[in-house]
């Protein structure tokens, strides 16, 4: 356009002004386009930069899968000489000095993670902040008179915001999840070392435990394993290390078997936990008596899978027990608070909306540690590859392909669809109108509107999940209105007249009416 606009200015004989503002223009624009190019050859050689480098990542990520593959299949091969005839390869080697090697190359990872996530760590400690300051305020605002009842959640609420510092910080924590997705696994690794401090402050406030020391067993086991697989190479150390580990946990689980079998009494009243120990227990020590006799025999790699996937299970059962008990008790503060009791459509059955937001509490926590125990198990990914394979199966018919996936779709939409129509019409037949003092069956007729949209939305989007196109139904669809214009006359006129009986409300619910000779209410 400026050339143009400099030919016609030169072929007209504009001022000389004109021109020259003309090619000034066109030496910016003409200096602006090189360092455009410029910049974009210096961006395709950084992304031929990047190929190559995704490359080489994609090489090593398969070598370590092959690797994985390889000592998963090991796990029975006695790859360790036994211990009564175990001898040192070379006496020489300098521990000391692998060991800070390796937690040099710890700190260099953590610092790369640092400075990629300055930002997440930032909010995390504001987001710390704030739970402290709304703690506090929980611990100066309520106490034991505040709160109606004496049920197990009031007590494991009045325990929590006793502990301020402690329940905030195990809050942030569990903030961490969500933070750092993608973190290495020593960030992790420290935060649930970190993890142990609530631990070890609140888990004998919720439950009643003669000895505590059981509880620092369990906690200095997964110290030392963590430390272990940070930092230790030496083999003979390692297998020294997983007896210690192997007898101790093999203890403190007989242990909380025989008291448990003795009906303690505990502070939650929770009926589960104690199932749960005593379902667990024989089987845990049963893994743990096999460690160690794959230990002493050679099998190590067997022993190490055995030995922590218990200590992790045990572990991560104290935190996430931790972790749900604070979360729950927040949410039994605020809805039995006075200012959330305050409003009416909490007021009523508000112990039901609590028991069934704890129960999905507890069953997110369950979530998170049933997938930590197949991790250390090593058995998420197997499960992972056999469900979506399983997923993956379908069926041709005629033009519609149907799968397993598809087919488990419709059945989560359709039942999720339900229970949302459900707990609509509770909400707004036993709580939004009544309080509202509204006429009588303006709010069945009002609820019966939105759970039809409801149900039709949803098996729209199931039958949408399933992989059904429903464009190719258009002759059923020309069925189905035969069928109405003849053999389902009276279903469609009932239909039509419960709708119009509905919004007109000629009569209530609770009338009594007299039809031929019918009578009733």
């Amino acid at each position: 356009v400026w050339v143009i606009s400099l030919e016609y200015a030169d072929k007209k004989e504009a001022p000389e002004e004109i021109q020259n503002r003309l090619k000034s223009a066109i030496d910016s624009t003409q200096m602006i386009d090189d360092e455009v190019s410029e910049i974009n050859d210096h961006m395709i050689r950084l992304q031929d930069k990047l190929i190559y480098a995704q490359n080489q990542v994609n090489k090593v990520i398969d070598y370590l899968e092959k690797e994985k593959s390889n000592y998963q299949g090991r796990l029975f091969i006695l790859d360790s000489p036994p211990l009564w005839n175990y001898q040192s390869e070379d006496s020489s080697t300098n521990y000391f000095a692998e060991i800070s090697a390796n937690w040099a190359d710890q700190q260099r990872i953590l610092r790369l993670f640092y400075t990629a996530y300055s930002w997440q760590f930032i909010i995390h400690l504001f987001a710390f902040i704030i739970l402290i300051l709304v703690f506090l305020y929980f611990k100066k605002t309520y106490s034991t008179t505040e709160f109606p009842g004496d049920d197990h959640r009031i007590k494991l609420a009045i325990t929590t915001i006793k502990h301020p510092l402690t329940s905030a910080f195990a809050l942030s924590l569990m903030l961490s999840i969500y933070f750092y997705e993608g973190a290495p696994g020593v960030f992790f690794s420290f935060v649930t070392l970190l993890a142990a401090i609530p631990v070890i402050i609140l888990f004998p406030k919720y439950i009643r435990i003669e000895n505590k020391w059981v509880l620092y067993v369990v906690l200095a086991a997964f110290l030392t394993n963590e430390i272990q697989e940070l930092l230790i190479v030496d083999p003979l150390t390692n297998r020294i290390f997983q007896l210690i580990k192997a007898f101790a946990l093999g203890f403190v689980l007989y242990r909380a078997y025989q008291n448990q079998l003795k009906s303690e009494e505990y502070v939650i009243g929770n009926p589960y936990w104690k199932k749960a120990i005593l379902i667990l227990a024989p089987f845990f020590i049963l893994l743990i008596i096999t460690s160690i006799l794959a230990n002493i025999a050679g099998a190590y790699q067997l022993s190490a899978l055995l030995v922590n996937g218990v200590l992790d299970t045990a572990t991560y059962a104290l935190i996430f027990f931790v972790f749900g008990a604070v979360f729950s008790s927040v949410l039994v503060i605020l809805l039995r608070s006075k200012y959330v009791s305050s409003i009416k459509v909490f007021s009523h059955k508000n112990l039901k909306f609590e028991s069934r937001i704890s129960g999905l509490i507890f069953l997110y926590i369950a979530f998170l540690w049933i997938k930590i125990v197949l991790g250390a198990f090593h058995l998420f990914n197997p499960i992972i590859e056999a469900y979506e394979a399983f997923l993956a199966l379908f069926w041709q018919i005629g033009g519609v392909k149907i799968s397993v996936g598809g087919i488990m779709s419709f059945i989560i939409i359709l039942a999720g669809t339900f229970l949302l129509a459900r707990l609509v019409k509770e909400l707004i037949n036993d709580n939004v109108f009544p309080i509202r003092n509204s006429t009588r069956g303006l709010p069945n007729a009002f609820s019966m509107v939105i759970r039809y949209m409801i149900v039709v939305l949803g098996v729209y989007v199931a039958l949408s999940a399933a992989g059904i196109n429903l464009s190719e139904f258009g002759l059923m669809a020309g069925a189905l209105g035969v069928g109405l214009g003849f053999g389902l006359q009276d279903i469609l006129h009932n239909l039509v007249s419960g709708l119009i009986v509905s919004f007109e409300r000629p009569i209530h619910v609770g009338d009594t009416i007299e039809v031929d000779k019918l009578h009733g209410t």
